[in-house]
């Protein structure tokens, strides 16, 4: 399997598609009043989010990550220091200690170690510096009805090839098909705080409903992921905003 051939396919397939506007509103809100000067995008693809985050929060010193060669070639062409690098394998491209915030948008899904990515995040923080991590939730409330009835999760898929194996009428989420690691809102609490992170903040977001769906089908998963945004444990998408810790 080669995991940059992935990437880099599906950064083609999905680089005109507009940015999730709720989940981006409810991040920019939260960050109205932060400021930090240095910041790091890890999976900034094309660094259209990265760079308007480092507006919000008025970075000087703006870096970012990503597997994709041609994501990182047009975050550079934005101005953005970006790196092509696999976290699950390659050297971390910078020092340690060099960032105020980081931010990892939906990334954390996608890879095999992610001990590694949560270890590298605390290294390059500053002393007391914030990190702001987004992924989708295994226990969202339509995962929950799926597995029920004995059915694989939308956003859970068995292969890279098969992703809609297990799943009713062989459904599949093309956006999907290539999360390797699934996180329930404790879980991914748990795992910042092994890794000597205090959690300030927890979020609870809804996704876009695909407008492929029969309107019935629509109006009723449109109203009900957003009715349930309001149970974090219950949403489609969480994400927590934790603080660097230097004890054990």
């Amino acid at each position: 399997m080669d995991k940059n051939k992935i990437y880099d396919e599906l950064y083609t397939k999905y680089s005109n598609r507009s940015l999730d506007e709720h989940k981006i509103i409810k991040i920019l809100k939260f960050l109205d009043d932060k400021r930090f000067d240095s910041f790091l995008d890890i999976g900034c693809g094309d660094g259209c989010l990265t760079e308007v985050i480092a507006k919000k929060i008025c970075a000087k010193n703006v870096c970012g990550i990503d597997i994709s060669k041609e994501a990182v070639m047009t975050a550079k062409a934005r101005g953005i220091n970006a790196v092509t690098a696999d976290i699950d394998k390659d050297d971390f491209p910078f020092k340690g200690n060099s960032f105020d915030f980081i931010f990892c948008g939906d990334v954390i899904e996608h890879v095999f170690d992610a001990d590694r990515l949560v270890e590298f995040v605390h290294w390059a923080l500053k002393p007391g510096g914030r990190v702001l991590i987004v992924t989708p939730n295994l226990a969202a409330w339509h995962a929950r009805i799926f597995l029920l009835f004995g059915y694989n999760p939308f956003t859970c898929s068995v292969s890279f090839k098969n992703h809609g194996a297990g799943k009713p009428f062989l459904l599949s989420s093309g956006n999907s098909t290539e999360h390797i690691r699934f996180f329930t809102l404790k879980a991914l609490c748990d795992l910042f705080k092994i890794n000597n992170f205090i959690v300030n903040k927890k979020f609870a977001f809804y996704s876009p409903t695909p407008k492929s769906l029969p309107l019935p089908i629509y109006l009723f998963v449109d109203m009900a992921d957003r009715l349930f945004s309001i149970f974090k444990s219950f949403s489609s998408i969480i994400g927590i905003y934790a603080k660097k810790c230097d004890y054990k």
